[in-house]
């Protein structure tokens, strides 16, 4: 359980940039270093997490420690991945009230948000050949970028929609047809 919590507290100490950015450090934390779960399991709970309401940090954490330790390894792994950024959360909150006409917060900032573009471009690039393993996946992930692109769809009903496409083509059409 310690290192579980451990990993989650380093996890949670990098995780600038939101969930998307911190992808890559949940799969080679918890995928690579320790095994914890495998890379479907990984491609699910990276599903399950953007699907259900909260940060995808917290319940991508909260789906390993479950799946690694049952309820406790849930409460630990997500009190891991909150403990840092709650401390400097509110480290920064009683600087900033006492210093935000100085702009240190906001030059530090702009620092750090340049950092967290190429931290998702590598988790995509990690996650694509995980994600998209045949010619059919390819095409809903095609979809699904033209949807966001063209469309403005919504991520939710993104979601909703390619798992309907899933369930038709993986469930239904290859099964019936091949």
């Amino acid at each position: 359980m310690l290192n579980l919590f451990l990993s989650f507290v380093r996890i949670g100490a990098v995780s600038f940039g939101g969930g998307y950015a911190v992808i890559s450090m949940i799969q080679q934390e918890i995928l690579e270093k320790y095994n914890v779960i495998d890379k479907s399991q990984f491609i699910d709970m990276l599903a399950l997490s953007e699907m259900t309401p909260g940060p995808l940090a917290i319940n991508s954490s909260t789906f390993v420690g479950f799946k690694s330790g049952g309820i406790m390894g849930a409460f630990v792994a997500t009190l891991g991945v909150i403990t840092v950024p709650v401390i400097l959360s509110l480290t920064l909150a009683s600087f900033y009230k006492g210093n935000s006409t100085g702009g240190t917060i906001s030059k530090l900032l702009y620092g750090i948000k340049p950092c967290v573009v190429p931290i998702i471009l590598f988790a995509v690039i990690k996650l694509f050949p995980m994600s998209i393993t045949d010619i059919y996946g390819f095409l809903i992930a095609a979809v699904m970028a033209a949807l966001y692109h063209f469309k403005k769809t919504s991520p939710i009903l993104m979601i909703i929609i390619g798992g309907c496409l899933g369930y038709l083509v993986y469930g239904i059409a290859i099964p019936y047809f091949i």
